[in-house]
């Protein structure tokens, strides 16, 4: 959404009056009109096309152009929130209501007490379960991957699970819920499913990377909740720079770390040239600091890896 992705670091996004529309895909007008606004972000697109319908997040100042836009084509919308800044508000309450050294799944939690669970699980299950880094990122945080598997010692020689999740900033729910899943999986949780899973255990060893763009949703946590990429300087907007090397329409910041990978990179579906975009994948593949050091785990352990699940979610 215009300006909102552009403010410098330190400033929190305001979202007074921004209002989030459920829009109907019916035709390629529709389709095309939205391919156009996200490009120019003119609208933060929420999701990425779950069956015929697309959340939109639309600054105030674009809002009336939008929807005269929408009526004159005939697509149909629907107002899911009037003031974004009201809901984001409410959140925060809801994250003050934490208790301090108590990780209860009832709240999102700071990417320093992510790592202080996965620590604590180790330290109650030291035979099933470990913690290592796969290396930091942009901003100095680390990768921290928790390992669990019966018989931890013999763990490297077993097909090897991954299971990631945060890619995106500000989909909070993706990471606690690959957290909560190793929970089950240390039994902390999930009583009912401790005979199959035992039995998995006993099979495979399981990787969880439960944060995978620290920076990211730690900017999202402290100064834009709809922030969804990674926190590197991409550079300028459009490519746009002046004689002296300083942006012409300003600076952007982060890559999509999901859209970074080598799979199809080259492909111009889904993607955007523009820096300063949502879906802006970077100038070559593993660009990014986390994108990298994952490929480069898993491609050292290739020939164990048999499943990978990264975990996304709703965008907020």
């Amino acid at each position: 959404a215009t300006a909102a992705f552009r403010m410098p670091d330190d400033m929190p996004v305001d979202y007074t009056n921004y209002k989030t529309l459920r829009v109907t895909l019916e035709s390629d007008v529709s389709i095309n009109m939205l391919k156009d606004w996200a490009e120019a972000e003119t609208v933060d697109i929420l999701n990425e096309g779950i069956g015929n319908e697309v959340d939109i997040l639309v600054n105030p100042t674009i809002y009336p152009a939008v929807v005269q836009s929408l009526g004159e084509a005939g697509v149909g919308y629907e107002i899911l929130s009037e003031n974004v800044a009201a809901d984001i508000e409410k959140e925060k309450e809801e994250l003050l209501q934490a208790v301090p050294g108590v990780f209860d799944f009832k709240n999102y939690y700071a990417v320093k007490y992510q790592h202080a669970h996965i620590d604590a699980l180790v330290a109650r299950h030291r035979a099933q379960a470990e913690t290592f880094s796969i290396g930091q990122t942009y901003e100095g945080r680390e990768l921290k991957c928790i390992r669990i598997s019966n018989n931890l010692a013999s763990a490297d020689s077993k097909p090897m699970i991954w299971v990631d999740g945060g890619i995106h900033a500000r989909e909070w729910i993706s990471s606690h819920t690959v957290l909560y899943f190793a929970n089950a999986l240390l039994g902390e949780v999930e009583p009912s499913l401790q005979t199959e899973l035992q039995s998995m255990l006993d099979k495979y060893q399981f990787v969880i990377l439960p944060m995978s763009n620290p920076d990211g949703y730690e900017y999202s946590r402290n100064s834009n909740r709809y922030w969804r990429k990674t926190r590197r300087p991409s550079g300028c907007k459009y490519d746009y720079t002046r004689a002296d090397g300083s942006c012409y329409y300003g600076a952007c910041y982060g890559i999509d770390p999901n859209r970074n990978w080598d799979a199809a990179f080259e492909s111009k579906q889904g993607v955007s040239t523009n820096p300063c975009s949502d879906v802006y994948p970077g100038k070559k593949a593993f660009s990014e600091k986390n994108t990298k050091a994952m490929s480069d785990y898993l491609l050292k352990h290739i020939s164990n890896v048999k499943l990978y699940m990264s975990f996304h979610s709703y965008s907020q």
